[in-house]
């Protein structure tokens, strides 16, 4: 399957996936689960995905070149080789009441990538791992985020946790071993920083 490893949405509709459980789902490209190219957002209710990877891009779990708006989801060990070990949103992401545990990516937004804007309510990760920045979120214009908590976030050089590409609101959040840093890049050290925050405005 090269994109949408269970369910690939092309029509302009939303998409609405509610009560329900995937497991090992695969893509070569986008979307290792959940794959939409419409106009309009993909919408997840209380969903559990686990064992999910998109092997030659972007959203381990899920991908959407419009938005995600997702409550009650549940995402473990998932992986993408490009952007978004979980999710990857294109307009926007809105994620309430969801946990995010073992998601990894090659590139930037260990859990969540946000091309633009990012909106986070009661949200856990732990053990989220980014190669490059962001090892839970990146956000590529702002990201709101009241009440997450993160555990082991972890990116090679920006943000352990959160990386802002330019402006965030955080609040009531709690951050414990998250690390900017990869042993593995140690000839590149000035380029690092943001344990837990990092931002370029």
């Amino acid at each position: 399957v090269s994109s949408g490893g269970a369910i690939l949405h092309t029509l302009s509709g939303s998409l609405d996936v509610f009560g329900s459980n995937f497991t090992s789902s695969v893509a070569g490209a986008s979307g290792g689960t959940i794959c939409s190219s419409g106009a309009a957002p993909v919408r997840i209710s209380n969903v559990q995905i686990s064992n999910s990877t998109a092997i030659a891009s972007s959203g381990g779990a899920c991908y959407a070149t419009e938005s995600i708006e997702a409550i009650g989801l549940t995402v473990s060990n998932s992986t993408a080789s490009s952007d978004g070990g979980a999710l990857w949103g294109g307009r926007y992401l809105v994620v309430l009441e969801s946990k995010f545990s073992s998601c990894a990516t090659g590139k930037s937004g260990g859990a969540i990538f946000a091309k633009l804007n990012a909106t986070l309510s009661k949200v856990q990760f732990y053990n989220s791992y980014a190669k490059f920045s962001g090892g839970d979120i990146w956000a590529g214009l702002y990201c709101s985020a009241q009440r997450i908590s993160s555990r082991m976030g972890i990116a090679s050089f920006t943000g352990g946790s959160i990386h802002l590409d330019w402006m965030g609101d955080i609040q009531d959040a709690v951050f414990e071993g998250s690390r900017a840093f990869d042993p593995a890049v140690k000839d590149y050290m000035e380029l690092c920083g943001g344990g837990a925050i990092y931002t370029d405005w």
